[in-house]
């Protein structure tokens, strides 16, 4: 809201919803005109409107180098935190992609993968300008710089510069008999964007010449040339110089132009070089009479010998003959070789065959032998087998009785008792403990031990 008042007081008012500016009282109209531009500076520094500010001119950069795309709000505003993206009209990814305080790297295109950054340390300030790193050709374009949440852009455009151009070729163009004086070329290729051409004498002055001839080839890249007429009075050294500016480059050649390039032939020298070819001319087409002569007179000698011309004849036909028979013997020696390779392949798969079956009879008998001498063996571990279980058996059996036999023995030390039969119990490990004859206990227990001996016996003899 804006209000004017010029009654006795004239003051102007500049209503925001946080801040009021007063400008002073002026009693000078004249200066109305101050006062309405430092009225519309006020409104602009309050607005908090910023613009997005890119290059009005094109960022010129070589191949290989690192370059910086400028893009900044102004006045400045922390974009740390917002969405931020560098595009190109032709590429259908992002060039460089920014969203909550981080890079997606996933959404920008392969090409510019790792090759560009921003510097993530000045977006509170508002800077958010593009580092493009190891520029290639393919780089240069128009770049977009984009604010999506403020809707604001910025286009910078990008041109690359070839790494290597080609240097300057000086050639001698011709020469200029009006002025006595050589007409020099400079031709250089490869450069980008348009350079400039100068002629330099050898103290470093221009030379004045013709216009400079500039070609743009399909690549976009120029090709510049130039003319310059020098004669004796000038100095004998020249220098084509072919520069850009914009990016700092520079491409020179040099030639020596001796006094011999200024000696021109008279016209005297003219006329007898003129009679000097005129002569040798003549001499050619005398020459060519003289052979053109020479084969009429053969001609007529052929003519005059009647067998000449069917000797010929007959020499061709026989020649031609013979080559045909020889070819006939070579077939045919050749169709022969051919059968007898034929024969031995033949004879060689037979042999081949033959071979076959008898590895294959010899595999036969081999199986049968093996089968053989296993049955045999078969047959002969049969019988140690039984043996071995026999044995295993009985051992089991005498380990059994000798686990059921009574380990421990009582005997009264009777006569009876000292026989054979107890020296083969002292083989089973028996405990043998003697008594006395007429020890009562001993022989109760004698008895019980044979009442027990006959129960075992009895049920031996009933289980069997």
């Amino acid at each position: 809201m804006i209000k004017s008042s010029c009654k006795h007081s004239e003051r102007l008012h500049l209503s925001q919803p946080t801040n009021t500016y007063h400008l002073p009282h002026v009693q000078n109209s004249r200066l109305f005109p101050l006062r309405v531009w430092i009225l519309c500076l006020l409104l602009r520094c309050c607005s908090g409107d910023s613009e997005l500010i890119g290059s009005s001119q094109p960022i010129v950069a070589r191949v290989g180098d690192d370059v910086t795309l400028p893009c900044h709000l102004e006045p400045a505003l922390d974009v740390d935190m917002t969405a931020l993206e560098w595009t190109r009209p032709d590429l259908n990814q992002f060039v460089y992609v920014w969203r909550s305080g981080q890079e997606l790297v996933n959404d920008i295109h392969p090409s510019y993968r790792g090759r560009t950054s921003m510097f993530s340390d000045q977006l509170k300030e508002g800077n958010m300008s593009l580092k493009l790193s190891e520029v290639e050709l393919s780089d240069r374009g128009t770049y977009r710089c984009f604010i999506p949440k403020l809707s604001k852009q910025a286009l910078v455009t990008l041109i690359v510069a070839p790494d290597a151009v080609s240097s300057p070729v000086i050639s001698l163009s011709g020469l200029d008999r009006d002025r006595g004086g050589v007409v020099l070329e400079c031709r250089s290729g490869g450069w980008f964007p348009e350079p400039e051409l100068l002629w330099l004498d050898a103290e470093g002055k221009l030379l004045s010449a013709g216009p400079t001839e500039t070609v743009r080839g399909s690549d976009d890249l120029y090709t510049v040339s130039s003319r310059v007429t020098v004669d004796k009075r000038h100095s004998s050294r020249y220098t084509c110089r072919v520069q850009q500016t914009s990016i700092n480059h520079t491409s020179e050649a040099h030639i020596e132009v001796t006094d011999d390039f200024f000696n021109f032939p008279s016209s005297l020298f003219a006329a007898t070089v003129g009679l000097s070819v005129a002569f040798a001319v003549c001499i050619l087409f005398i020459l060519l009479l003289l052979l053109l002569f020479f084969n009429i007179i053969r001609c007529k000698i052929c003519e005059r010998d009647e067998n000449c011309g069917k000797r010929k004849i007959i020499d061709h036909f026989k020649h031609r003959r013979e080559k045909t028979e020889r070819v006939k013997t070579l077939k045919d020696e050749l169709k022969n070789k051919n059968n007898e390779v034929q024969q031995k392949q033949t004879e060689l798969q037979r042999l081949q065959q033959e071979e076959e079956n008898r590895e294959k009879i010899l595999q036969s008998v081999k199986k049968e032998l093996d089968t053989r001498n296993n049955e045999d063996q078969q047959r002969r571990e049969e019988p140690e087998k039984r043996v071995k279980t026999l044995r295993e058996e009985l051992k089991t059996k005498k380990e059994q009785d000798m686990a059921n036999c009574t380990k421990l023995v009582v005997m009264d030390n009777g006569p009876c008792f000292n026989c054979k039969e107890r020296q083969e119990l002292q083989t089973y490990d028996f405990l043998h403990i003697t008594s006395g004859p007429l020890y009562p206990q001993s022989n109760g227990k004698a008895g019980k031990g044979v009442h027990i001996l006959k129960q075992l016996l009895k049920k031996a003899v009933d289980s069997n």
